[in-house]
């Protein structure tokens, strides 16, 4: 898992964690076990797609801000 997380990380130019949520989605989404995801990335060079970023939200509570 480490390994694949790693070479997705570097193909794509993510973090680690991204590269986990993307191997997560991609096996969730077609039904198939985490470690397949991970061996594939490894053995056949299968690259999951890499979903769009989510805009970032404001997570402050707004009468915090409020003077």
């Amino acid at each position: 898992m480490e390994q694949a997380k790693g070479v997705l990380a570097a193909r794509s130019n993510i973090t680690l964690n991204q590269a986990f949520e993307v191997l997560r989605r991609h096996a969730r989404q077609h039904r198939i076990l985490l470690s397949k995801v991970a061996w594939d990335v490894i053995d056949t060079g299968f690259t999951p797609a890499i979903a769009p970023a989510r805009p970032q939200t404001d997570t402050s509570d707004a009468a915090d801000t409020e003077q």
